[in-house]
């Protein structure tokens, strides 16, 4: 079965490996590091010559390189070589058998070392070694538990099992196969370098497969720029999957709190139907028996009417529940119009945002709309200790609620949902809030474990919360207090929704 696009095979490292013996003497003059699973080192030789070393599960590989790329802070290994391998010499070029596997050795002042690159799909590694094969360091870590040939520094190389010395490549036994007797002779030098369209380059001809090309004069001038764009589009279409999916998630938690929204407007409408209902069944209260689970009653306007009651509760109980559920939705109905504008400006933006990602054409624009999205606060990293589920709260009367510049704030609808939000949801870093000195709702904003970063605007919309949500929302002026909620305690054997907490500073809400 042959590949959707050409592979970087043994006989792929032969050729790139052609014009090793010219670069035997050169002096290493820098090692960099080009991507997360690859370096570079430049190397001297009468001419500058950069080698590309990669260890990309999918695209490892070995070749001279002249594709310039940006440079990353320096990772172990590249640190390793910078101060081992740097102003010294390449004195050896080795291609264990027919594997993707090689050998570079250096020459210098602190002795002879060598880099084993072993290019096997999500197996590929590279790591340096002292005079002793002992690993100075490597690429990826491989502990015992993982595999049965450990990777680890200090510790001695185990060469990986090489194959037989008449082993072929895939497509060489295809092309053999076919007839081509061309091919069995490419491994002693023998190459004829071609590039098929949407294929890729390869050292010999493949015309006996159908994979009719041109030739080129050089298979590793073919297979830098190959493979750099192969690489560089599929990083662009997953770090373009990675913001899509981040982007959309933001967007169905925005659609869910419409949702819910929605609901609550819906019981705001209905204030006046409880208040209503609590005006007739108090008119009524005396007809009504002791455990009854229904009233029939008539209205101001002569219509019969059946009220549905709660058998535990008096006829003044139920009256005096739907009283306080009106005033909560009357309340309320100015914060939830606020909300659902904000809400739904904020889920237009993402999907115009989401567009834009979708449409990208280079990682610059993507890093850029990256970005922007952060700034937003639609990619908020998470805290050190994961939360199982996304919204904990969800079922507890923990509300959440849409912030200046997409900040999220929750609060306790009671006593029972303050302590569950203080307890359970909030983390030690995040902010916690409450009205001095008097009863109110817990709020507390979440900051990914950096409060540092809070604006201020955050924290006072979180206080301006507190205040509508306490016996105080009629004052004129109102303290509240905030800290983080690692300075929060609940004594032992309290009320619900009672706390102590220390290290606070206070805003003043008008």
């Amino acid at each position: 079965m042959t590949p959707r696009t050409a592979p970087f095979d043994a006989l792929c490292l032969a050729a790139s490996l052609a014009d090793a013996p010219k670069w035997l003497g050169a002096r290493v003059q820098k090692v960099v590091q080009v991507a997360e699973d690859a370096l570079a080192v430049n190397l001297y030789a009468g001419e500058s010559l950069w080698l590309l070393v990669s260890w990309n599960p999918r695209f490892a590989r070995l070749h001279p390189t002249w594709v310039r790329r940006e440079r990353m802070d320096p990772k172990t290994l590249v640190e390793a070589m910078r101060a081992r391998v740097e102003d010294g010499r390449l004195v050896g070029v080795e291609q264990m058998g027919r594997d993707r596997v090689v050998v570079l050795s250096f020459e210098g002042e602190h002795g002879p070392h060598r880099l084993v690159v072993e290019m096997r799909g999500k197996h590929s590694n590279a790591a340096l070694l002292d005079a002793g094969d002992r690993i100075i360091a490597c690429a990826k870590h491989v502990g015992r538990s993982q595999s049965r040939r450990p990777m680890l520094a200090g510790q001695p190389y185990v060469p990986p099992p090489v194959f037989d010395a008449e082993a072929l490549p895939p497509l060489v036994k295809a092309l053999i196969g076919a007839g081509d007797q061309l091919a069995r002779r490419a491994f002693e030098g023998e190459f004829q370098p071609t590039m098929v369209p949407g294929f890729g380059p390869y050292p010999v001809s493949l015309d006996a497969l159908g994979f009719i090309g041109r030739p080129v004069p050089s298979y590793a001038r073919a297979a830098d720029g190959w493979f750099f764009e192969l690489e560089t589009s599929e990083g662009l279409e997953a770090e373009r999957s990675a913001l899509v999916g981040q982007l959309e998630r933001v967007a169905l938690a925005r659609e869910v709190a419409l949702h819910d929204l929605a609901q609550a407007e819906g019981n705001a409408m209905r204030a006046g139907q409880w208040t209503r209902q609590g005006e007739l069944l108090l008119a009524y209260a005396n007809s009504i028996p002791k455990g009854a689970d229904r009233a029939e009653v008539w209205d101001y306007d002569g219509n019969p009417v059946t009220l549905s009651l709660d058998p535990e509760l008096t006829p003044l109980e139920q009256a005096q529940k739907w009283f306080a559920k009106a005033k909560r939705a009357k309340e309320g109905r100015g914060e939830l119009e606020t909300q659902r504008q904000r809400l739904n400006e904020d889920l237009d933006a993402l999907r115009a945002y989401l567009s834009h990602v979708r449409l990208a054409q280079d990682r610059a624009t993507l890093q850029q709309l990256r970005a922007e999205a952060a700034s937003r606060r639609w990619l908020q990293k998470a805290s050190q200790s994961p939360v199982k589920e996304e919204r904990p709260y969800q079922g507890h009367r923990v509300r959440e609620l849409l912030g200046p510049g997409g900040a999220v704030v929750l609060y306790g609808e009671n006593a029972t949902a303050n302590d569950y939000l203080t307890t359970r949801v909030a983390r030690p870093n995040d902010w916690w809030l409450h009205v001095r000195g008097a009863v109110s709702a817990h709020v507390v904003v979440p900051t990914a474990n950096h409060p540092e970063r809070t604006p201020i605007e955050v924290l006072r919309f979180a206080a301006e919360v507190a205040v509508r949500h306490s016996v105080l929302k009629h004052s004129s002026v109102v303290p509240v207090d905030y800290t983080l909620k690692k300075h929060v305690r609940k004594p032992k054997g309290s009320a619900a929704g009672f706390a102590t907490y220390t290290h606070e500073k206070t805003l003043h809400v008008n």
